[in-house]
């Protein structure tokens, strides 16, 4: 059915007024038709949940788990959606992943083998292994180029095999479609993940070859780059994927991070609040950027930040240490200890949080106080 509210609120096109029936209308006759039509109660439609996480808002994740599980929902979509839940990287998307490569869609499967993040090599060998075997190539193909590299070798010789044979024929394929630069592209992510960074520059290049305006190539080269010591290439690369795209966020996160490591701080935070504010969803970006307003002396603004992150992600290690060290070195030591406990209970079997509570109360407890 026609949604000229959608096409309101999304910018998606309206089939009422544009090549349809009342092409002489407004967006707003349409909408005001449709409400008189059929009300205001409707039910919600997956294109906003997909819009706000394409923006990065923060309560994007729980609506996109929602349609990744919803069997009346589309393949397409329930695939759509395990791509974007990839950019909410938090443990409670393992189960839903977990779930969705086991599922009877093979597109599915495609995008949860695409999507799927593990705390190891081995981990990730031990829940993609089984679609090495999958009944449709190009899912058996998605598992073979994840799971080369350091995650060879948690696998058994049967799968070891089976990862080869599908490799050989991969490359084989991309190598016929290098006049496509996703082909090039591939081919250099397949080679930097076996750890042939050399091979991989050069599929890099090759796909910028076709089109300079790649900037996933681009963006992936920059980053090889910066690893190999070529900074100054890296940046520049980096500079101009911003230039070209400045809704590329990621590129404004990897060229702070970058601009923090030559010791750019000043310049690195206009890059960081530029991806803070493009990515509100990303709890690492935050994290960072309230990691350099601390070194920076922002105190205010970088509690903010650290806040934010344990928000978005309230059982992450690194975040509540975080905060702990901030508020330990500030003297604000109840809040350092009541953070450390809560890090306790969400982690009993970390020895972390047990060794910064009981510091905080040797400090707390200590004759100077």
């Amino acid at each position: 059915a026609p949604r000229p509210d959608l096409s309101q609120s999304l910018g998606v096109p309206d089939s009422c007024g544009q090549r349809g029936c009342h092409d002489d209308q407004t967006i707003e006759w349409s909408v005001e038709a449709y409400t008189t039509w059929y009300g205001e109660a409707r039910k919600p439609h997956y294109g906003t949940v997909l819009a706000a996480a394409r923006e990065g808002e923060p309560g994007a994740q729980d609506a996109l788990i929602e349609l990744v599980e919803d069997p009346l929902t589309t393949a397409i979509v329930r695939a759509t959606a395990l791509n974007l839940l990839a950019a909410f990287p938090t443990e409670r998307n393992l189960p839903v992943m977990q779930r969705a490569l086991v599922d009877d869609e093979p597109l599915v499967r495609h995008a949860a083998v695409e999507a799927v993040m593990a705390a190891s090599p081995g981990a990730l060998a031990e829940l993609l292994a089984p679609l090495l075997f999958d009944p449709v190539r190009a899912v058996r193909l998605r598992a073979a180029t994840r799971l080369a590299g350091d995650s060879q070798e948690f696998l058994s010789p049967e799968q070891s095999a089976t990862l080869d044979r599908e490799l050989d024929a991969y490359v084989t394929a991309m190598r016929s479609m290098l006049d496509f630069p996703s082909s090039g592209l591939n081919l250099g992510n397949l080679y930097e993940a076996r750890g042939d960074a050399d091979t991989a520059e050069d599929y890099y290049r090759k796909a910028l070859a076709v089109d300079d305006l790649f900037f996933p190539a681009k963006m992936n080269l920059a980053v090889l780059l910066s690893r190999t010591g070529r900074d100054g290439e890296a940046e520049s690369l980096l500079r101009e994927v911003l230039a070209a795209y400045p809704e590329q966020y990621d590129a404004a996160y990897s060229l702070a991070l970058l601009l923090v490591a030559s010791g750019r701080r000043e310049e690195a935070l206009r890059f960081l609040d530029q991806a803070a504010e493009g990515l509100p969803g990303r709890s690492r970006v935050h994290y960072n950027r309230g990691l350099l307003l601390a070194q920076l002396g922002r105190d205010k603004d970088a509690e903010a930040a650290l806040r934010t992150a344990l928000q978005l992600e309230p059982q992450s290690v690194d975040y509540l240490y975080a905060l702990i060290d901030f508020c330990a070195r500030r003297g604000r030591l109840e809040e350092a200890l009541a953070l450390a406990r809560r890090m306790i209970e969400l982690h009993p079997g970390n020895r972390m949080g047990y060794d910064l509570r009981d510091a905080i109360q040797d400090s707390l407890s200590s004759p100077g106080r």
